[in-house]
């Protein structure tokens, strides 16, 4: 839901959020949560702290 949200609001597909989601998560700048529930996959973005890691974490 959030990329095609999201990618609307850009102009972008959702392939396109997830490219440009995937750079920043490769940089280390995003943590990102992905979960199941109710059979939907879930993820959800988090900008890192100073302080934090940029992980990804599979719930």
């Amino acid at each position: 839901m959030f990329t095609k949200r999201n990618g609307e609001s850009f102009s972008l597909s959702e392939d396109g959020i997830d490219a440009m989601l995937a750079v920043w998560a490769k940089k280390g700048m995003l943590k990102i949560t992905l979960s199941k529930k109710g059979g939907e996959e879930m993820a959800h973005y988090h900008w890192v702290q100073s302080d934090e890691l940029g992980l990804v974490v599979i719930q």
